[in-house]
């Protein structure tokens, strides 16, 4: 039985497409499905229930990897890796456990909105499975429900036919 995950907003702001995102990475979904919110609010909070899986070291990206499997990517702008740290303050560590609505991290607008290319944040299912969006293209306060999402169920593998037999997780910052 699969089960479906609802993901919360991690901060107040205005959600769009992964196409109005000005990066061909996220806008051509090579990092992961899901959408972007363009920020109005400082505290990133957890989508939902689950593990804090990773964590950059600059502060701006985190990603929360749920108990039934999904894991979501919060990326903090545009081309913030390059602020180092700047304009970011995690309140959690990786192998944090979170509850939907803690705080993860804070963004000082002003001072990444100075120097990123953009505020706009991706907010991506970085693990096999479906996204199901909700109405885009409008204001959301954190804690409302985005998206929803299902994990990929495995495929059924028989001994010796090498299914399941690699694995590569890829992040990008």
């Amino acid at each position: 039985m699969t089960v479906e995950l609802i993901v919360h907003a991690p901060i107040d702001g205005w959600i769009c497409s992964l196409d109005e995102v000005p990066d061909a990475a996220f806008a051509g979904r090579m990092v992961g499905e899901g959408l972007a919110l363009d920020p109005t609010g400082m505290t990133v909070r957890a989508p939902f229930d689950g593990v804090v899986s990773s964590l950059a070291r600059t502060g701006h990206a985190i990603s929360v990897r749920a108990d039934a499997g999904p894991e979501v990517l919060i990326h903090l702008g545009l081309e913030t890796v390059a602020l180092n740290g700047a304009g970011f303050t995690a309140h959690v560590a990786e192998g944090a456990r979170v509850m939907t609505g803690d705080p993860l991290l804070t963004m000082d607008l002003e001072v990444v909105a100075a120097s990123a290319k953009s505020l706009i944040s991706p907010i991506l299912l970085v693990s096999p499975g479906e996204v199901r969006l909700s109405p885009l293209n409008r204001l959301v306060e954190a804690g409302e429900p985005i998206m929803s999402v299902r994990a990929a169920t495995p495929a059924a593998s028989t001994p010796g036919d090498g299914a399941g037999a690699l694995a590569r997780t890829v992040r990008a910052p």
